[in-house]
């Protein structure tokens, strides 16, 4: 039990439903792309995208009082209902990104990149209120508690990032070992600008694995 409102309202047996963290539908999509070095102007731009599809989560429906008299008024649901029999709305995002390599020398070249998160800023819900306010389900809610409205949305703006760029440089020895420096900035939801730094070795070489 994570709270006091996973408490039991009845018997275990009645108490028998689907999880918090039910998802029963979900679906990504993946697309990568790049263009041939024979295209004049837009040759090497690489682009990729992540589509995401969810189906809501289940949500409990609570009284908001101690309906049946066992002391404990955060786990009551009003009319005797199952646990989460409420299903919230669904989630979608569209992600994309683009990069593009730059040749600088034989065995040096760059790579800029760009990301943006939700790109058409769907609002995507997280939370309810689900306070009914009430112990009979047959009255309406509680108009003042707002039950069944948005407690939680994500979209660009509050988002953990909106858009990210960052770079990087490759350097190809003679030995199949690739040794990869880079540089990525983002921004929060709090528009506090993040930068990264980031030195490493890849490929066939004394220290990869």
């Amino acid at each position: 039990m994570a709270n006091l409102a996973d408490i039991p309202e009845t018997s275990l047996n009645l108490e028998r439903a689907r999880s918090r963290q039910n998802v029963p539908q979900r679906y990504t999509l993946s697309f990568i792309s790049e263009i041939p070095r024979s295209v004049r102007i837009l040759h090497d731009f690489k682009f990729s995208s992540l589509l995401s599809l969810e189906s809501g989560q289940p949500f409990n429906i609570f009284a908001g009082s101690d309906a049946n008299r066992d002391g404990n008024p955060l786990s009551d649901r009003p009319s005797n209902l199952g646990r989460n029999t409420l299903t919230g709305p669904g989630y979608a995002s569209f992600d994309v990104r683009v990069a593009r390599t730059i040749h600088i020398k034989e065995r040096l070249r760059a790579e800029l990149s760009g990301d943006m998160f939700n790109m058409f800023n769907r609002t995507n819900i997280k939370d309810l209120n689900t306070l009914y306010g009430g112990t009979d389900i047959t009255l309406p809610p509680n108009p003042l508690l707002g039950f069944g409205t948005p407690a939680t949305r994500i979209t660009r703006s509050n988002s953990s990032s909106e858009l990210n760029s960052a770079s990087k440089t490759i350097a190809s020895q003679q030995k199949p070992a690739t040794t990869v420096a880079g540089f990525a900035f983002g921004q929060d939801e709090a528009c506090h600008r993040k930068s990264f730094l980031f030195l490493g070795t890849k490929g066939n070489s004394p220290f990869s694995r």
